[in-house]
């Protein structure tokens, strides 16, 4: 089923960048890739974004991939990152 959102329940994106991939794993969890900036993330339906990677200030995001609503694999300009819990992100390999 397709969720209608209007302009008064959807946030605004404050980071610029090209669209570099979106992933929705529920009805209120997606993840955005940001070519100039960074992965955001929302787990609200999109009323509020915030930055996905630990340090996001040089990292651009490449290609999301999900195994399931929980575990996903997500590139950065040095670095790959993982999640377990779909929330929270940790690097697997050294910049």
């Amino acid at each position: 089923m397709a969720a209608v959102l209007t302009d008064h329940n959807v946030g605004a994106i404050q980071s610029g960048g090209g669209l570099t991939g979106l992933i929705a794993v529920s009805a209120s969890r997606a993840y955005l890739g940001l070519s100039r900036a960074t992965q955001i993330q929302t787990v609200d339906g999109g009323r509020t974004w915030r930055a996905s990677f630990p340090d996001p200030s040089d990292e651009g995001a490449g290609p999301l991939n999900f195994v399931d609503p929980a575990h996903g694999w997500a590139t950065g300009l040095r670095t790959l990152y993982r999640t377990t819990d779909g929330i929270h992100w940790e690097p697997v390999s050294a910049r």
